[in-house]
C-alpha cells in the first residue's frame, strides 16, 4: 500500500506533457508573435503568400512552407534566425538578406534545414557555433547582380555538420567548412563558384560524392588534418588556373576514387604531405598532377592519367612515391616495353616536365606545347637518364588501366566498402606475377 501511495505521489508531481500543436499561419497574421507563443514541438505552416521578415525562432518548433511560401528580408539582415536546438525549416522561400548576412543564420544545435530555396541573399545558410546540424535538399543561390557573393553553405565552429544533396550556385564558396571537425559534405552538386567545397583548419571531414563544375577550383583543402576525399566528380574547372582539387598545407587525407576531368589542373598539391591519393581517374586536363612547393612524403599509385596535355609536373623540393607496393600508375603515354604480359611495365616512366619548367619562366613558349618537337623531347627524356631535380618517376607503371566504377551513387558508407574492395580485388589479381619485378625502391624525384 505504502508503494503505491507513493508511485500516486510520485506521478502526481511529473509536469504534465504539453500536447503540440499545428499551427496554419497566413499572411495577415503576425508571424513573428505566433512564433513567440509558440511551445516546443509545435508545427508551424506558412500558407502560400509573401512573409515580411525578419524572423527569429526562440522554440523547438518546426516551420514549413506550403507551396508558394516566401519569406523576404530587409535587404538590412538575415531573413531568418534559429536559436532554438532541434528546430526544422522546411519548404520556404528565403530571399533579400542584408550585403554580409545570410538567409538562414542557425546558432541551435541539431537544426534541420530541408528543402528550401534560398537566393537573393549574400550567404545562404550560416552556422555558427552549433553542432549536429543538417542542411539538405536546398536551392541555394547569392545575389544575381554585381554584388559581393557570400557562401552556399557556411560552418562555423560547427562540428557534426552534414551538407547533403543540395544544389549550390552562383556563389564565392558552395560550401565553407571552417574550423568545423567531423563534419560530412556529400551529393551536392556545385557550379560558378571560387571553391565548390573549401575547408579551412578543420578534422576529420568527408567530401563524397559532390560534382563541381564551372569554378575555379572544385575543392580547396586547407590546414586540414584527415580529410577523406572520395567519389567525387569534378571537372571543366578552368577559370583562371583552376583545378579539380587543389590541396594546400593538409596532411594525413585520402583521394580515392574521384574522377578529376577537363580542368586547368587535375590535382594541385603544395605544402601536402603524407596524403594517400590512389585509384583516381585523372584524364583530360590541360596538366593532370602538380606536386608543387614542399609538398612531400605523399603516396600516389594505382592511378589512371589518360590524355592530358601534360601528365605531371613537380617543384625541385618536393619528394613523393608514385608506387606502392610494387605498383604504380597507369600512363597512357608510357612507351610500352612489356616482355611477359605482366601488369608492370619492366621500364620505369618519367615525367618529362623539363618543358614545363621553361613555360614557368618564359611564358611564350607555352604556344608550343602539344608539338611533335615537344612530343619527340618527352620521348627522349622517358628513355634516358637526364640528370635533373624536377624528374618525376614512376618505377612500376601498370601495362592497363586500372578498372574503375563511377556508374553508381554511393553513401559514405558504401563508398568506404567500394573503395576498400576495388584494390583488394586488383591486388589479388596481381599476386600471380612473378616475385623477380625488383626494380628498387627508388624515390621519386618531384
Amino acid at each position: 500500500m505504502r508503494v503505491l501511495l507513493f508511485l500516486f505521489l510520485f506521478l502526481c508531481l511529473q509536469p504534465f506533457p504539453v500536447l503540440a500543436d499545428t499551427i496554419h499561419v497566413s499572411v495577415k497574421d503576425d508571424v513573428q508573435s505566433v512564433l513567440d507563443n509558440a511551445t516546443s514541438g509545435d508545427a508551424i505552416y506558412l500558407e502560400e503568400g509573401t512573409y515580411q521578415g525578419p524572423f527569429i525562432i526562440n522554440e523547438t518548433v518546426a516551420i514549413k512552407g506550403e507551396k508558394g511560401a516566401r519569406v523576404v528580408g530587409d535587404s538590412q539582415g538575415f531573413v531568418l534566425k534559429v536559436m532554438a536546438d532541434d528546430t526544422t525549416v522546411e519548404g520556404l522561400t528565403i530571399e533579400q538578406s542584408g550585403s554580409q548576412n545570410p538567409g538562414i543564420a542557425i546558432k541551435g544545435d541539431r537544426v534541420q534545414v530541408k528543402g528550401n530555396i534560398i537566393k537573393d541573399v549574400f550567404n545562404g545558410i550560416e552556422v555558427k557555433d552549433a553542432y549536429g546540424a543538417v542542411i539538405e535538399s536546398n536551392i541555394i543561390r547569392s545575389y544575381t547582380d554585381d554584388r559581393h557573393k557570400g557562401f552556399g553553405v557556411y560552418l562555423v565552429e560547427s562540428p557534426h555538420a552534414v551538407v547533403k544533396g543540395n544544389d549550390l550556385s552562383h556563389l564565392q564558396d558552395g560550401v565553407y567548412v571552417s574550423f568545423s571537425d567531423l563534419c560530412q559534405v556529400t551529393g551536392n552538386t556545385i557550379q560558378k563558384a571560387r571553391y565548390g567545397v573549401h575547408t579551412m583548419d578543420s578534422t576529420s571531414v568527408v567530401i563524397n560524392d559532390n560534382e563541381v563544375f564551372d569554378s575555379r577550383n572544385g575543392l580547396m583543402i586547407m590546414q586540414s588534418y584527415e580529410v577523406r576525399i572520395k567519389g567525387n566528380h569534378l571537372h571543366d574547372n578552368t577559370l583562371l588556373d583552376g583545378a579539380g582539387i587543389f590541396i594546400f598545407d593538409t596532411f594525413d587525407s585520402q583521394v580515392k576514387n574521384n574522377r578529376i576531368v577537363a580542368n586547368r589542373r587535375g590535382l594541385y598539391l603544395e605544402n601536402a604531405i603524407a596524403n594517400d591519393l590512389s585509384f583516381n581517374e585523372i584524364s583530360g586536363n590541360h596538366l593532370g598532377l602538380e606536386a608543387g612547393e614542399a609538398s612531400k612524403g605523399n603516396t600516389i599509385y594505382l592511378n589512371n592519367f589518360i590524355a592530358n596535355n601534360q601528365q605531371v609536373a613537380a617543384a625541385v623540393d618536393s619528394e613523393n612515391d608514385f608506387y606502392l607496393s610494387g605498383y604504380g600508375n597507369y600512363w597512357d603515354d608510357q612507351r610500352h616495353v612489356n616482355f611477359d604480359d605482366s601488369p608492370v611495365v619492366e621500364f620505369a616512366y618519367k615525367s618529362g616536365d623539363s618543358f614545363h619548367h621553361m613555360i614557368a619562366e618564359e611564358p611564350l613558349l607555352q604556344a608550343f606545347a602539344g608539338s611533335p618537337a615537344i612530343e619527340m623531347w618527352n620521348t627522349v627524356e622517358h628513355f634516358t637518364p637526364i640528370p635533373s631535380d624536377t624528374f618525376i618517376t614512376d618505377p612500376y607503371p601498370l601495362s592497363e588501366p586500372v578498372p574503375m566504377d563511377f556508374s553508381t551513387r554511393e553513401t559514405t558508407h558504401e563508398a568506404d566498402q567500394a573503395i576498400m574492395l576495388v584494390p583488394a580485388l586488383f591486388f589479388l589479381s596481381m599476386i600471380v606475377v612473378s616475385g623477380g619485378l625488383i626494380l628498387g625502391s627508388r624515390r621519386r624525384r618531384t
